[in-house]
């Protein structure tokens, strides 16, 4: 079982470690800016941060969110010939591919390029 960590470990290297663990670390400053706000405010900042003045977007590409013209896709493809079908198919893998590598190139910077990380929305 995890422990909560003691106050008084709570220091560069802890903070330091922190950041490494919540992203990809940071320079002097911010390590000193966290070790300042103490464990728990540190983790807040990481998490629950207002996202002001942060250079990423929190959203996801628009692409990301349900797709509203799924379900015609979906009866297009039940009415198509088996031909049809398959061109449909290698369109949309196709499409599924490139969508899933735009995500990881998207959440990479973000992931390098924000202050929090993993702050949610």
């Amino acid at each position: 079982m995890l422990r909560p960590l003691k106050p008084e470990r709570w220091n560069e290297v802890t903070a330091a470690h922190l950041l490494k663990r919540a992203g990809f670390g940071g320079p002097p400053s911010a390590i000193e800016s966290l070790r300042r706000l103490g464990l728990e405010g540190a983790v807040a900042r990481l998490v629950s941060g207002t996202g002001a003045g942060d250079p990423m977007p929190l959203n996801p590409p628009e692409w990301a969110h349900p797709d509203p013209d799924r379900a015609a896709y979906l009866r297009k493809f039940r009415t198509s010939s088996d031909e049809e079908r398959r061109v449909l198919r290698q369109e949309m893998q196709s499409v599924q591919r490139r969508r899933v590598e735009e995500l990881r190139v998207w959440w990479l910077a973000r992931m390098v390029a924000s202050p929090r990380p993993m702050e949610e929305k």
